[in-house]
């Protein structure tokens, strides 16, 4: 959902809430399949059940669960998630195969995503032409049409086909009448923002199908891609919590889903105050952390260290005014932690003020000083921010030699 009264936070060079910007996006969330091929990750079905649920209380539109070629095991967890009553549809990719859609089917899911081939390299590795790569997806699209599944034609490393190939593709399957949508896949994340516009633009001169965006982050550039191709006209966005995917990832969809909100108006169906939650279900199950100053979900984004940062928030708090002129978004926004004042090697009387407030411990002035210095000292000896228990610790050697405790 669209946050208009954060609007005027922004910088006033962005274009917020412009025509094409209010339309509607359904989120693909692929967690589940692409997220689990990041190296090293593995979801048990029991697992992958937590994952659809919470999920499913985030509210995207479809979760994409599972390969059906990946063995019984991988059957029998889809079949399961999509006996659940989930709100979200369930999806499956399969390969661009008649008996792939059959199988999904048949464990009763929603939608399918074939996955086809276009490029020389991997056709010439499949032995296979570009006429016979196509004929196979449509072959696979008319029995998912036949089973009264959703179809959504994967087409694999669109971002790097010649002109030529795509063009021919996309005709071919918005004739066919077969399909729902139509994914275009930078497998190898090269987009950059213009080229994920183009690349839709490009799209949708040629089909009047729906566009999706698959985008992966090599260059750390799939959520800005995801966006601009969003802004240029793409209707589904493919992205995973935390940005899981294969390699390094793909377009982190607690990053995309609060920049969709706030700096562009997208509406969506999405409840933001639970990706955070939704990120550590996650980061629970896969075992990964991630970064102290990652975007939305970074422990960091809350925490003010800086003396010169605290005064100021400080002041916006005691004039009773809007903390979104120095945090234009509230972690509350995405489900996250209040703001924190820390205690470490830049910080000011104002941070340690707030330490003693909160733990209720009284110095005077000049035991509040001492208290900063020595804070300071120790954040420094131990590279790192203090926890409020070091701090009460410091207060206790304080009280203990008098230094400016009030009784």
């Amino acid at each position: 959902m669209s946050n208009p009264d954060h609007c005027k936070y922004l910088s006033r060079h962005n274009a917020v809430g412009g025509a094409v910007a209010k339309r509607k996006l359904l989120i693909h969330d692929v967690t589940l399949r692409d997220g689990e091929q990041q190296a090293g990750i593995v979801f048990l079905p029991q697992e992958k059940i937590e994952i659809a649920r919470q999920l499913d209380r985030l509210g995207v539109d479809r979760i994409e669960a599972g390969r059906l070629d990946m063995g019984d095991e991988e059957i029998e967890a889809l079949r399961t998630l999509t006996s659940l009553g989930l709100k979200a549809e369930i999806w499956a990719v399969t390969r661009a195969s008649v008996q792939d859609v059959k199988k999904s089917a048949e464990v009763g899911v929603d939608g399918v995503g074939i996955v086809m081939l276009a490029a020389e390299r991997p056709l010439a590795a499949a032995g296979i032409t570009l006429d016979d790569a196509i004929h196979n997806a449509l072959s696979a699209a008319t029995e998912a049409r036949i089973s009264g599944l959703k179809a959504t034609l994967l087409i694999a490393d669109s971002s790097r086909l010649a002109a030529d190939t795509l063009h021919r593709v996309l005709k071919d399957a918005s004739a066919s009448w077969l399909l729902d949508g139509i994914a275009l896949m930078d497998s190898y994340g090269v987009l950059t923002p213009q080229g994920a516009a183009n690349l839709v633009v490009s799209a949708r001169g040629r089909s009047d199908l729906p566009i999706e965006i698959h985008a992966h982050n090599d260059f750390g550039l799939a959520v800005a891609n995801a966006l601009s191709a969003a802004e240029a006209g793409a209707s589904v966005v493919h992205a995973s919590m935390l940005g899981l995917g294969e390699r390094v990832g793909n377009t982190a969809l607690e990053e995309f889903a609060v920049a969709a909100s706030v700096l562009y108006g997208f509406e969506h169906d999405l409840r933001l105050e639970e990706l955070a939650p939704t990120a550590s279900v996650v980061q629970r199950i896969a075992g990964v952390s991630v970064a102290q100053n990652k975007p939305i979900i970074g422990d960091s984004y809350s925490k003010i260290e800086s003396g010169f940062v605290a005064a100021e928030y400080r002041n916006l708090i005691r004039n009773g005014e809007d903390v979104r002129s120095m945090f234009p978004i509230p972690p509350e926004l995405f489900g996250g932690s209040g703001i924190n004042l820390v205690v470490g090697k830049y910080s000011g009387p104002e941070n340690i003020e707030h330490v003693l407030a909160a733990e209720s411990i009284r110095l005077d002035d000049s035991g509040k000083a001492e208290l900063l210095r020595m804070a300071k000292r120790e954040a420094v000896r131990k590279h790192r921010a203090l926890e409020r228990c070091e701090i009460r610790e410091l207060a206790s050697s304080l009280a203990a030699r008098r230094i400016g405790w009030i009784d």
